[in-house]
């Protein structure tokens, strides 16, 4: 919001006061007039025009500015020599070449200065100041400043006078001169007072909160959003007063006052919702989410999370439709053109009666190649029509498999929770009602068995926060050279009382150390699942057998057990979100699949691969590909 805020400014200076304002005539009349004038009617209307493309087409306005320049220097007018390097170093800047956009603003301010115009001199200075500001010079930006600063007062120009405050407000922010902002923001706010300009206060207002924000001093921060909050009120800005909730719900957040942040964020989320201020919903239901993440409750972070990614599925929708209305609108603009070259062609048919029978057939051929041209313009259009409509059926196809995918995924994750929770409270009553009468040895049973369901309730939440981080595009991948062999041992460990439980032996046969490039808390969480998947789905008295293979530029991991196995027909959804079932005598397990669809992302961000061989009542073998180098 603050750069958005500091380009406003810009534009201001730029526009407000360029010498010639921007000729509502029509910019081919003018052009057409380049060719019958003289050398001075000529200067004036390359300035016009290159006025004209300051808003429209910075290379057009740079060549006019270009042209005029040398006319300019041949008559010898300062003034208009100035105007043309002011218009050619904006070009320049824009265009991303502030170097040179700082040369011309330079020759610009001294002609200025030859000529005495002072406010142009200010605006010049602003200009180069705020190239300074972007390319993170902050000292020279507020040099800048300042000079125009001196200016504006002694013009008594008020209303770039508190303009001016706001980026030297902002400069100093940059630089971590919290009070000296605060101080350059209020002098703003005085100003803007004076004006009236209600509008401007509740910008300065903002960047002082969020320097109080920043500072940590939330309840400084919250008595200027309040006063915001009534200026947004009073004006009926909805977008400025949702905005306001969220700043205000962010200060509780930092004062950990998480009841009054969610009440904040909830305000603001009914307002921009009445408003169909889709981006700025997204942007709450998120804050909602890592909030309710944060302090612990995952029911409301995960429907938050949901309501987010809803909301920005629709939200890419509304851009395609938009996108659709727009070209619609203009192919009816373009008929509206056309109907009115028609016209004005009949009008000069009409006055030049003599030459109708020229004009006619000129008229012919005209109307003839603007057919041809609206024919194969109209052919484009209808085929990116049909293939914007042909986009919006796959998104649509896409989004209800990506619900029901959701809502499947829900109500099976909500099943898994309920199972170790249901073994926590049946072992638990059991042990308050019958503790006299239970031996010791049931007693150690019973509490193996809360212990593998805790394991089990552990390994879902990891997993489902893995995956819910993964879809928020928030994994972490460190990768550096490490001994794989290492971290598996270390998880052989961690699994067997889990398997000791089915008397599974896990046998590894990697001899030595095995290095690889890889982020080793991604890889350890891919093994990690991987080997409770074959202890889940391996029958008692089973093996597990951990191997691997080693190439010039990667190494291959296997880690097979004589479990179930799995059906050809299971095997094409595999790696998606789905009910995952195993049906067999032996084995009574069932899982969402979560976690093999997290190995399949997390190898992949490892630059490696995830295949599986399998063969139903005989096992698995999942084969892992990492690289070994950088």
């Amino acid at each position: 919001m603050q750069i958005k805020r500091l380009l406003l400014l810009i534009l201001l200076f730029i526009f407000q006061l360029s010498l010639f304002p921007n000729s509502k005539t029509n910019i081919d009349s003018l052009k057409a007039q380049l060719s019958k004038s003289d050398e001075k009617q000529k200067l004036h209307l390359l300035i016009n025009i290159s006025d004209y493309y300051l808003s429209n087409s910075l290379d057009s306005c740079f060549v006019y500015a270009s042209q005029a320049l040398l006319l300019a220097k041949k008559q010898n007018i300062d003034s208009l020599i100035a105007n043309s390097y002011n218009k050619m170093g904006i070009a320049t800047h824009y265009k991303g070449n502030n170097a040179k956009a700082i040369e011309y603003f330079t020759l610009a301010i001294e002609k200025y200065k030859a000529v005495n115009d002072q406010a142009n001199l200010a605006a010049s200075c602003v200009n180069i100041g705020v190239i300074y500001y972007s390319n993170g010079n902050y000292s020279k930006a507020i040099e800048n400043y300042k000079l125009a600063t001196q200016t504006f007062k002694h013009l008594n120009n008020k209303a770039y006078l508190s303009r001016l405050y706001d980026n030297l407000g902002l400069c100093y922010q940059q630089i971590d001169s919290t009070d000296v902002a605060i101080k350059y923001f209020k002098k703003a706010i005085e100003i803007k007072k004076s004006l009236n300009n209600i509008s401007d206060i509740y910008n300065s207002l903002s960047s002082i909160s969020m320097v109080y924000r920043l500072k940590g001093e939330f309840d400084k921060a919250l008595y200027n959003y309040n006063k915001i909050l009534n200026y947004a009120i009073s004006g009926k800005d909805n977008r400025k007063i949702a905005i306001t909730y969220l700043d205000i719900g962010e200060c509780y957040l930092g004062k950990k006052e998480y009841n009054k942040a969610i009440r904040s964020y909830n305000k603001g989320l009914d307002i921009s919702k009445k408003a169909k201020l889709n981006s700025l919903s997204q942007t709450l239901y998120l804050a909602l989410s890592q909030l309710y993440e944060q302090i612990g409750n995952n029911a409301n972070a995960l429907k938050y999370y949901k309501l987010y990614a809803d909301n920005k599925v629709k939200s890419q929708n509304d851009i395609v439709y938009k996108k659709l209305e727009e070209d619609i609108a203009q192919i009816k603009e373009e008929k509206i053109r056309y109907q009115n070259k028609l016209d004005e062609v009949k009008l000069e048919r009409q006055k030049n009666i003599s030459l109708i029978l020229i004009i006619t057939v000129i008229l012919i051929l005209i109307i003839s190649i603007i057919i041809l041209f609206q024919i194969k313009l109209h052919r484009r259009k209808n085929k990116e029509l049909k293939k914007l409509l042909k986009a919006i059926s796959k998104s649509e196809k896409d989004l209800k498999e990506s619900n029901a995918t959701k809502d499947k995924f829900f109500s099976i994750i909500a099943h898994d929770l309920r199972n170790p929770l249901s073994a926590f409270i049946s072992v638990a009553d059991i042990l308050i009602l019958k503790s006299d009468t239970i031996s010791e040895e049931m007693q150690a049973d019973f509490l193996q068995k809360i212990k593998k369901s805790a394991d089990d309730l552990n390994n879902l939440l990891d997993n489902l926060l893995s995956w819910a981080r993964s879809q928020m595009n928030k994994i972490e991948y460190y990768p550096q050279i490490f001994d794989l062999n290492l971290k598996i041992n270390e998880i052989i460990i961690l699994n067997q009382n889990f398997a000791g439980n089915k008397s599974i032996k896990i046998i590894n046969k990697i001899e030595g150390e095995l290095d690889v490039f890889a982020d080793d808390n991604l890889i350890k969480t891919i093994i990690r699942n991987l080997i409770s998947n074959a202890i889940k789905f391996t029958p008692s008295k089973g093996k597990i057998i951990i191997s691997a293979y080693e190439y010039p530029d990667k190494i291959e991991l296997h880690i097979a057990d004589n479990g179930i196995g799995i059906s050809k027909e299971k095997l094409n959804d595999l790696f998606k979100i789905k009910a995952f079932k195993k049906e067999s005598e032996l084995v009574n397990e069932q899982g969402t699949g979560l976690g093999l669809v997290i190995c399949k992302e997390f190898i992949e961000i490892n630059k490696g691969e995830l295949k599986v061989i399998s063969q139903e009542n005989k096992g698995s073998d999942f084969i892992i590909t990492l690289p070994k180098h950088r």
